[in-house]
């Protein structure tokens, strides 16, 4: 049986496009060149932003048809809420990045709620809640090699801020199939939430 590499997450699309894409040319440019040493880093795509939930990994069908059943329900239920985009980031940090993102704000008590429900239907069907804490953010590049460096972003980029809400109304299961100009994602299911 085929194996479905498939995460579960909030599609935000092309909602944020500008305002992604003048982030990462922002943090490219700090990043681009520090004596002659490239930078390598892999952007991600303003028009394809997602907020990654829990990532199953290969699964096969079966698998993908019980986390739809444990989370219909639930996510039926679910009431509308709001964020925004707001601030910049790195993890571990900025002086040696490995991810560079931009962080969530407004209803991100809603957020953090919906991630622990989605753990608790998750782990009745034997799916573990992931070890590492839940930091809502929407990935902009991903950092394979970089020296060792202190930069200093200016406080309009740190505390960026969109004035564009996102009405958060719905969860995606999207496949993810691996290719040479990066992964692309198909929808298996929408998880609509009530309004």
């Amino acid at each position: 049986m085929d194996k479905i590499r498939s995460f579960l997450a909030v599609d935000f699309n092309a909602f944020y496009e500008e305002e992604l894409d003048f982030l990462m040319r922002v943090l490219k440019k700090e990043y681009a060149d520090v004596k002659g040493s490239r930078v390598t880093a892999k952007w991600a795509r303003s028009n394809a932003a997602h907020l990654t939930l829990n990532f199953f990994g290969e699964i096969d069908q079966k698998a993908v048809d019980g986390i739809i059943r444990a989370l219909e329900p639930m996510t039926e239920t679910r009431r509308i809420f709001e964020v925004v985009l707001q601030g910049v980031g790195a993890f571990p940090s900025f002086v040696r990045p490995r991810v560079l993102w931009a962080g969530l704000a407004g209803d991100v008590r809603d957020l953090l709620e919906l991630k622990q429900e989605i753990d608790v239907c998750l782990e009745k069907i034997g799916i573990s809640p992931e070890t590492k804490p839940f930091h809502p953010h929407l990935t902009l590049g991903r950092v394979h090699s970089a020296v060792k460096r202190n930069i200093c972003l200016a406080d309009q980029i740190l505390n960026y801020a969109s004035l564009k809400k996102f009405k958060v109304n719905r969860l995606v299961l999207f496949r993810s199939n691996l290719g040479r100009e990066g992964p692309r994602y198909t929808p298996l299911h929408d998880f609509r939430f009530a309004t």
